[in-house]
């Protein structure tokens, strides 16, 4: 894929994909995409080649597709079709190249969980499209598969908008600091012990504008304030709530994480969340033990989970980090390192830094120099320096 600026790349399911600023698509990994040639691993970057010539703004991934807006407002897919994911009216095969979403020129934002989406446009409206069953929700009280963008309300000040795991929320914010959700009501902090969908949006915590930053793990959601504390809610297995609880009972509202008052940003990681404070210190919490065989991602000390935040290394320099079996962090002047199970060579890194479990022990840097990353299920995105 052709690109003028704006290096960026993206990881696919089990494969990375780097637009590099020379240009180039680049790629490695186990090529879910079809963007190689299907039923090919590369252990590290290769040229892509696939001829599209434009400039991008943002992209994310779902599990086999993937939106891209370019710096025109136009918006693309490619991919798996399947239950509409890729917004071109179709849910049959196999798009293989870049493909315009309709004509419109006023896309801002995009957000991909497995086979669904939700974009902002320019004027901050909301939409979707994509799968929509009695266990996913894409917005609409139907249960229906949308296979073009179709508006959600006619509210137009929305600011953010994310959603990850397969049967996760959606988590929004407004401009006005509010923050709204939609998904598995157990998940979501509306204090129902219940599988059941709020399908449509609902407001979290309504008496409450002062939410600054949203995340969503695999069952749970994460939000800043803008004092700076840190909150969740959702599943308790492996501590993935960071509320010193590890048990499979759900915490139904939003709860303060700690007394800190200094979180900057946090991540979704899936069964491992990570969030970095604003002294640029990195901190985790959830699964560490990966597999048997000394694979932690946290910490090497053998505590299988952590039910509150750990440091992470002592490095105050971390920018942004993501990912789940294999994890990708960005310091602040532009190194990005991979750590975890290099499965699929996900973690991009050659033979001499994996050891004989397949794993990547300590993070280790990558070749280049690199801006922010976004995740998507065992998907991941981001910009070049």
């Amino acid at each position: 894929m052709l690109i003028k600026h704006n290096g960026q790349f993206v990881k696919f399911e089990n494969s990375f994909i780097k637009f590099s600023e020379t240009g180039v698509l680049w790629g490695w990994g186990r090529d879910e995409s079809l963007l190689l040639e299907a039923e090919q691993s590369y252990e590290t970057p290769s040229d892509l080649n696939v001829n599209v010539n434009k400039e991008w703004k943002t992209i994310d991934v779902g599990v086999y597709h993937a939106v891209a807006i370019a710096e025109d407002g136009t918006m693309w897919s490619w991919g798996r079709n399947a239950n509409g994911a890729t917004g071109l009216n179709t849910d049959e095969g196999i798009t293989t190249e870049p493909t315009q979403i309709g004509t419109d020129d006023d896309w801002d934002q995009i957000a991909c969980q497995w086979y669904s989406n939700m974009a902002i446009k320019q004027d901050g409206t909301l939409w979707s499209w994509g799968e929509a069953t009695n266990f996913v929700t894409i917005g609409f009280e139907s249960t229906d598969n949308v296979l073009v963008p179709t508006q959600i309300g006619s509210d137009d000040d929305w600011a953010y908008v994310v959603g990850k795991s397969v049967q996760g929320p959606w988590v929004l914010l407004k401009n006005n600091g509010t923050m709204w959700a939609c998904g598995r009501k157990r998940y979501i902090g509306v204090n129902e012990n219940s599988d059941d969908v709020q399908r449509t949006l609902v407001q979290i915590n309504p008496a409450e504008s002062d939410w600054a930053k949203v995340a969503v793990g695999d069952r749970n959601l994460f939000a800043i304030k803008d004092n700076g504390t840190l909150y969740s809610c959702g599943w308790n297995f492996r501590g993935l709530t960071g509320l010193g609880i590890d048990d499979s009972d759900y915490t139904l509202v939003m709860t303060q994480i700690g007394s800190d008052n200094d979180w900057d940003k946090i991540f979704y990681g899936q069964r491992t969340m990570f969030a970095i404070k604003t002294n640029g210190t990195l901190w985790g919490w959830g699964a560490n033990a990966l597999n048997s065989g000394g694979q932690y991602l946290l910490d090497d000390v053998g505590t299988d989970n952590y039910s509150s935040p750990i440091q992470i290394g002592t490095d105050a320099n971390w920018d942004s980090i993501k990912g789940e079996a294999a994890v990708v962090g960005i310091k602040t002047d532009g190194t990005a390192l991979t750590w975890g199970s290099n499965g699929n060579f996900r973690t991009g890194q050659t033979e001499e830094n994996i050891n004989q479990n397949n794993f990547v022990e300590n993070p280790t840097e990558l070749p280049g120099k690199w801006g922010l990353i976004n995740v998507g299920q065992r998907s991941m995105i981001g910009i070049t320096a």
